[in-house]
């Protein structure tokens, strides 16, 4: 009898002990678990189950862990980030509290998410998942599966997504049509053919740059700020209603017409590699980077951006440029156009990096008109055989300033003493003047109620200035005034 009592004690001591305790098979996971102070002594594949029960956040990144086992013991995790490793299983069906869960870069080839009901943010980018079920995930804001094999995914359930990053999958169609939320989407590098966005009005940031997009209608999203839609099959891009974009890139389209005088925010610009004829900058005085090369323009008026850094317009139809408005600027390339005029005459050719500037290819130009000659000839090598510097050009590429610009708003007198009047043929609702600097300062701002003529005194010191007039409805209205 008491060999038989002492046996029963043996076996429940034993299963105790062995209840207390997590199987960690991966010697790197328990290193890792040894590090951080949840374990102690020498790698035995066990932790003490108490010392992980409780335990919160667990961040195991880059520890070359190929097997996660012992993961479910982790009842109270609510943060997991076991990123950049080996990983070809994970399973986190006991983890029912997690909120949020890093797992980029393993080799995963199916991730069970379906009993993670409070998770808010998943991130499981560079991996092998060809399936991503998220549909009992309802409280998911963020999700970033950029980078796998995905055919499908359906984020139709997904109410409270405001961030999505899709790329680099095999998707032809996206169904947004639910994720009112949504304010950041990415989807560059897959299949799409079409992508409808009229229901996501609270849209932000947009890339769906390399899909084979034919049609995008930006209508209804009026705050968007970045968009970038390049190497699709875009025909038509209507951009008017986005008043707010600050970053454009639509280049290697096939657009014969781009009108983004309605978007005064803009700083970064890309529109290469299309079909356009022709590109009205002159609401656009905020440009810092322009990129239109690869068109067929053959009128480009920069004058009024008087901030811009860098211009790339090469391969063109341009016969006359002019960059004498254009002080910032350090890389302009006009290569392989057809000019027989360029004035680089800028007051600040020094700005301009050497192998920034290059103008060959343009075999009618002769004279290019810089600031100093000798400094030029030096220091602006990438010129052709026949074209050389000079201080005073005989033709000195003087475009008319007001070449782009609508009549229908007349400024005068200008030049002025001091005063100056716009005349504006229709009235304009509250509209607000904005009047700066050459070098892109902010000289007055003034509020107006609807009306369609100001008078403005200007109180600066002599020089050239640009006059910005914004309606409510988003109508700018952009005129160069000399102060004398």
């Amino acid at each position: 009898m008491k060999k038989i009592i002492l046996l029963a004690t043996i076996i429940v001591l034993s299963t105790t002990i062995k209840a207390q305790t997590t199987a960690i098979p991966d010697a790197n996971f328990e290193q890792a678990l040894i590090n951080l102070g949840y374990d102690s002594g020498l790698i035995d594949g066990t932790v003490p189950t108490s010392n992980i029960s409780t335990i919160t956040t667990l961040v195991v990144q880059n520890k070359n862990i190929s097997d996660l086992t012992g993961i479910e013991d982790f009842s109270s995790l609510q943060y997991l980030n076991c990123g950049t490793n080996s990983l070809t299983n994970l399973n986190v069906t006991q983890n029912n509290v997690l909120n949020v869960l890093h797992c980029v870069a393993n080799q995963l080839t199916n991730l069970d998410l379906t009993q993670n009901n409070s998770l808010t943010k998943l991130r499981c980018d560079f991996n092998q998942l060809s399936t991503l079920d998220i549909s009992q995930n309802t409280n998911l804001s963020e999700l970033s599966c950029s980078s796998n094999q995905l055919t499908n995914l359906n984020v139709t359930q997904n109410l409270s997504l405001s961030f999505l990053r899709c790329s680099s999958n095999s998707l032809s169609n996206l169904d947004l049509t639910q994720n009112i939320a949504i304010d950041t989407l990415n989807c560059d590098l897959n299949m799409l053919t079409n992508l409808d966005v009229s229901q996501n009005i609270n849209l932000i940031n947009l890339s769906c740059f390399q899909n084979q997009i034919v049609n995008l209608d930006l209508s209804k999203n009026t705050s968007l700020s970045f968009l970038n839609c390049g190497v699709n099959q875009l025909t038509n891009l209507d951009v008017t209603k986005n008043i707010s974009l600050t970053a454009l890139f639509c280049g290697i389209n096939q657009l014969t017409n781009l009108d983004i005088t309605q978007n005064p925010l803009l700083t970064y610009f890309t529109c290469s590699s299309n079909q356009l004829t022709s590109l009205d900058l002159t609401n656009n005085t905020a440009l810092d980077i322009v990129k239109c090369d690869s068109n067929q323009i053959n009128i480009l008026n920069i004058s009024y951006n008087v901030a811009l850094t860098q211009l790339y317009c090469e391969k063109n139809q341009l016969t006359n440029l002019n960059i004498s408005s254009n002080p910032q600027l350090s890389v302009f390339h006009c290569f392989a156009n057809q000019l027989i005029c360029l004035n680089l005459k800028n007051g600040n050719n020094h700005n301009i990096f050497p192998n920034g500037f290059n103008a060959t290819n343009n075999l009618g130009l002769t004279c290019i008109n810089v600031d100093n000659q000798a400094w030029a000839t030096i220091n602006f090598p990438n010129i052709d055989p026949q074209a050389s510097f000079n201080a005073r050009c005989s033709n000195p590429c003087l475009v008319g300033i007001e070449e782009q610009v609508s009549n229908r708003t007349s400024t005068y007198p200008n030049p002025t003493n001091g005063s100056i009047n716009i005349d504006i043929e229709e009235a304009l609702a509250n509209p607000t003047v904005t009047l700066t600097n050459s070098l892109g300062q902010v000289v007055l701002t003034k509020r107006f109620g609807s009306t369609n003529f100001i008078r403005l005194d200007i109180d600066a010191p002599k020089g050239i200035y640009f006059l910005q007039i914004q309606a409510e409805n988003g109508k700018v209205i952009t005129k160069k005034i000399v102060k004398e």
